[in-house]
């Protein structure tokens, strides 16, 4: 239901979500990683005995309002990591040293299936994005080949009107019902897009 509202939302035609298949899928899939979570405390003791917790707000629906790879992907030699505005790509990877960036980010699945944020050099696929803000706190990347979105989408443009509606409705809300249900309806479009199609 939640999508077939978004898609309803979506006043904006030049812009198209492509059902993407194949090699191209498979090289975009593997870019994929879940969330890096990691507790950064000084020295050897594990134990935090001071700390902050931050309780973000409709971090997915604010995802949603950033630029989006849509329109017909390219395969593409192109070894500029300018060239991939919004796309992503498999890149020799090398990380900053320890003084210049004490906590890395940049995810690494290794051979048995785990996934590390390695400090010696590693190959990886990953989404332009990420690599253009690694390169900005000390990482090096050679890219070998991608996939990129020449005619991806700006900010807000493509689901701007159904997730402004919804969240409008859930933060003015008075009742309970509304507000779960607009939560519930911002939070379920986003990894529709990406889920496997089983057969």
């Amino acid at each position: 239901i939640a999508l077939a509202i978004s898609g309803y939302s979506m006043t904006d035609n030049k812009h198209s979500i492509k059902m993407i298949r194949g090699p191209i899928e498979k090289f975009i899939r593997q870019a994929y990683f879940g969330g890096n979570s990691n507790i950064f405390v000084e020295g050897t003791e594990r134990f935090v005995k001071e700390g902050y917790h931050y309780d973000l707000n409709s971090q997915y629906p604010n995802a949603m309002l950033k630029p989006m790879p849509t329109g017909n992907p390219v395969f593409s030699n192109n070894t500029d990591l300018n060239y991939y505005k919004l796309g992503f790509v498999f890149a020799k990877i090398t990380p900053p040293s320890y003084e210049v960036l004490p906590n890395l980010f940049l995810q690494h699945r290794n051979e048995d299936g785990s996934v590390s944020c390695p400090r010696e050099e590693f190959y990886e696929y990953i989404s332009s994005v990420d690599l253009k803000q690694g390169i900005e706190y000390g990482y090096k990347a050679e890219i070998i080949c991608g996939v990129n979105f020449p005619d991806a989408c700006g900010e807000n443009e493509l689901f701007g009107p159904f997730v402004n509606k919804f969240y409008e409705i859930k933060s003015t809300a008075t009742d309970s019902v509304s507000k779960n249900i607009a939560k519930l309806i911002l939070n379920s479009v986003y990894g529709k897009f990406a889920q496997r199609e089983h057969e």
